[in-house]
């Protein structure tokens, strides 16, 4: 340790108590039973004697700065009053609350193991996430291309995408995921037919229904013809896929 003010070095020491009350300031201050410096204050210590008198920055040099508590699982973070606003980083999921208290169920969450942001309370049924924008939000499809063989869907990424067959070498089949037993209905795609190779679309444990024609879980809704569409949604607890729209031809 290195005492800048007296050119000092300390070797061996984890500590400096100052003499007296000590004139730490500016991020530091004097723990009152210790006598130690210490990074910050108190939680709601009168006067606030670590409050930053300057700005203060810290240049990592491609090292890591690492926050844990004692077991390395959990770790939170509050960024103003303890009711505004806090981020909790835990080993399964990163959290950021707004306007909750420590503790209570996040609004916002991000999944360490499959990448997804979820908006809504974590363990709320997926229907109760609700988003609110003001002012312009522009967005684009993402499209999701199978020249030949099986296009086997994730529930968790492809819900709201464009499945399409462009570049097609043959006839291509899509297999919706399983939605029964989960939280994903609600989960839709577009397919579009962009090569007369032929799309066929199934699914495993759902029946699929085209403008009042069902083909039962495991049979195929199939088109040849160039520019037909179809927008499927799965719903009443992932054993029925609607059509919400068909364009062009397509054959049960």
């Amino acid at each position: 340790m290195f005492n800048s003010n007296q050119g000092v070095y300390y070797r061996g020491v984890q500590t400096v108590s100052p003499a007296g009350s000590g004139n730490a300031s500016n991020g530091l201050s004097v723990d009152p039973v210790s006598g130690d410096y210490v990074l910050g204050n108190n939680t709601n210590q009168a006067g606030a004697p670590a409050q930053l008198l300057s700005n203060r920055e810290i240049v990592t040099n491609n090292n890591t700065l690492t926050l844990k508590d004692t077991t390395g699982v959990t770790c939170r973070m509050l960024i103003g009053n303890t009711a505004a606003f806090n981020i909790a980083l835990t080993s399964s999921q990163a959290q950021i609350n707004y306007g909750l208290n420590q503790g209570i169920l996040p609004l916002i969450f991000l999944r360490q193991s499959d990448g997804a942001i979820n908006i809504g309370q974590d363990g709320a049924a997926f229907n109760n996430a609700q988003l609110q924008i003001s002012g312009t939000m522009t967005s684009r499809l993402l499209i999701r291309s199978q020249s030949s063989g099986s296009m086997n869907l994730d529930r968790t990424v492809d819900s709201g995408k464009v499945l399409t067959n462009s570049n097609a070498t043959g006839q291509i089949t899509i297999n919706l995921p399983s939605i029964v037993a989960s939280n994903y209905a609600g989960f839709h795609c577009y397919i579009v037919v962009d090569k007369n190779n032929g799309i066929r679309v199934t699914s495993p444990d759902a029946t699929i229904n085209v403008s009042g024609q069902i083909a039962a879980a495991g049979a195929f809704v199939t088109s040849a013809l160039v520019g037909s569409v179809l927008h499927l949604v799965c719903i009443a607890g992932g054993t029925h896929w609607h059509a919400m729209s068909v364009t062009g031809s397509w054959i049960i």
